[in-house]
């Protein structure tokens, strides 16, 4: 597995994994004022933690013959300040 980020401006980034799907990552959110164009990266971080979680409580349900019809992960972080 393999990505790339790429600086932008300001605080924003585009990550660019092998498969292609790109995503906008902008940490600017609350500074000076300015309006996010992304998720950060921290938020970025917090979202593939639940995929993954997803995915394994979804591959191991289906395994397992249970009939999946949702799955919603919902998380909740705090980040330290230092």
């Amino acid at each position: 597995m393999k990505a790339r980020v790429k600086w932008v401006e300001d605080l924003r980034f585009i990550g660019q994994p092998t498969s292609g799907h790109g995503v906008v990552m902008d940490a600017s959110a609350g500074a000076e004022g300015k309006v996010s164009g992304g998720s950060s990266p921290m938020e970025m971080i917090l979202m593939g933690l639940g995929g993954c979680a997803g995915i394994d409580v979804v591959m191991i349900l289906k395994k397992s013959r249970e009939a999946v019809t949702d799955c919603v992960v919902d998380l909740e972080a705090t980040r330290a300040e230092t």
